[in-house]
């Protein structure tokens, strides 16, 4: 009986045809880009007088969760590991589950791209991170994950802002936008909602 049960659950078939790993770069990612090894950019750091190993431990933090929550995706869903800077160009599918691995700001960043594709949010330090859009860490993922995958999901909606440029650009923001020159010079808007002013 107990094999029949194993055997029903992995031959269900997801409810999502391929998870979207959305991840970020760490610092140790952005020194290496600039340094080229983790030794020059160990050298150029203490000799400025700053700490390596916080930043080379919170890297190894990092893509360890990373390496984590793509373990638990069930062998025979696709999946695809996406950096942050790639979002504007992934053309998103709309069976496309989205797993993003924090901070809040990832999560809003992806939000912008997506349609109707749920994210499921996990904050991998929570010491870090407040986490107020990351419902999950390494530890309640795997629950989320399943239910997404071969359950029912619970789906929390949240409205976009939309705006509008006179040169035909179109902005989404999660929770704001920024209205306003590039420098620190005075401005005037004009803001309409409908028919007012």
């Amino acid at each position: 009986m107990l094999v029949k049960n194993v055997k029903s659950a992995v031959l269900k078939k997801p409810s999502f045809e391929k998870v979207i790993v959305v991840t970020k770069l760490t610092q140790l990612d952005a020194l290496l880009a600039r340094f080229n090894t983790a030794a020059q950019a160990r050298f150029y750091l203490e000799h400025t007088g700053e700490d390596f190993d916080p930043i080379e431990i919170a890297h190894q933090q990092y893509y360890r969760i990373v390496d984590q929550v793509r373990g638990l995706i069930p062998r025979g869903v696709k999946s695809i590991l996406l950096e942050r800077d790639l979002l504007p160009q992934y053309q998103f599918e709309e069976n496309d589950l989205v797993i993003v691995i924090g901070p809040d700001g990832l999560v809003v960043n992806a939000a912008k791209y997506l349609s109707n594709q749920p994210i499921l949010a996990v904050n991998p330090e929570p010491q870090s991170f407040d986490g107020i859009l990351l419902p999950y860490n390494i530890f309640t993922i795997k629950k989320g994950l399943d239910n997404a995958l071969f359950g029912e999901i619970k789906v929390k909606n949240i409205a976009m802002a939309e705006a509008h440029l006179a040169d035909g650009q179109q902005l989404l923001a999660f929770n704001d936008l920024f209205v306003g020159a590039n420098s620190h010079v005075s401005a005037r808007y004009e803001i309409r909602m409908g028919q007012q002013h």
